[in-house]
């Protein structure tokens, strides 16, 4: 999904790219800094990543990283490398928190992963992860990894701590009626999980909603498409659902 000239626009407003995104790397920047990357640059590789052949997602995120910092150019890398094969995925899942209150996160691209979006995507926080090169390589590897490697995001899921809460996403969201029951039945079998998410595929979810185990928890949040529409006044009455 394209996100529209003018919301790219706002996005670039709001975030200003620590003010450095409309300026050009200098000669007195240190070699090894990291430097922001152009917006449209890396919205231009997420909308490969869930659109393009893989042969031609490599080609970008090399051609991509022969022409920017080392960071970013080691970040780019490392996703090449993934969907190339020569690399397996690195924290698939982020885990956060301590012995006694373990949490893990997961996530996925902004905006090309978010069927339901509607306002949200003018101030969507997600956005200012791109600032930051592993980040954005994570989520374009777990974009890539839902649709093409599932069953290396189920073995991720499957090493996680027990008794941990997953938050199901922090960044993107279900992007096919496949995606949310993939993650149903993960969790289906592993009731040692509680996990909770904002969903704006609201649509998705309730079509599905019977595929839903007792530990999914979704939270209710505007800004999606479906914002005072039949489907979410009906989702409210779920059990599953939180916010009503």
């Amino acid at each position: 999904m394209r996100l529209p000239p003018r919301i790219v626009g706002d996005l670039l407003t709001v975030a200003r790219w620590l003010d450095e995104l409309e300026t050009t790397t200098t000669t007195t920047t240190p070699k090894d800094e990291t430097m922001p990357m152009h917006f449209d640059q890396l919205q231009k590789l997420a909308e490969l990543t869930t659109t393009a052949a893989d042969s031609t997602i490599v080609a970008a995120f090399r051609d991509a990283a022969a022409d920017c910092s080392p960071a970013w150019a080691k970040a780019f890398h490392h996703v090449a490398d993934v969907i190339s094969g020569n690399k397996s995925p690195r924290s698939v899942f982020i885990l956060k928190g301590n012995s006694k209150l373990p949490f893990a996160a997961f996530s996925t691209l902004p905006g090309v992963t978010c069927p339901g979006a509607g306002e949200c995507l003018e101030w969507c926080y997600s956005f200012k992860a791109w600032r930051y090169p592993d980040a954005f390589a994570r989520q374009c590897q777990n974009t890539w990894l839902v649709a093409k490697r599932p069953d290396l995001i189920a073995q991720a899921f499957n090493r996680l701590p027990n008794d941990i809460t997953l938050r199901l996403y922090v960044d993107g969201d279900f992007d096919s009626a496949q995606t949310f029951k993939f993650w149903m039945r993960l969790l289906e079998n592993r009731p040692d999980i509680s996990a909770y998410g904002y969903s704006k595929s609201l649509d998705i979810v309730a079509d599905n909603a019977e595929h839903v185990p007792q530990n999914y928890t979704l939270n209710l949040s505007s800004g999606s498409k479906w914002d005072g529409s039949k489907i979410a006044r009906e989702l409210t009455a779920e059990q599953f659902v939180r916010g009503r």
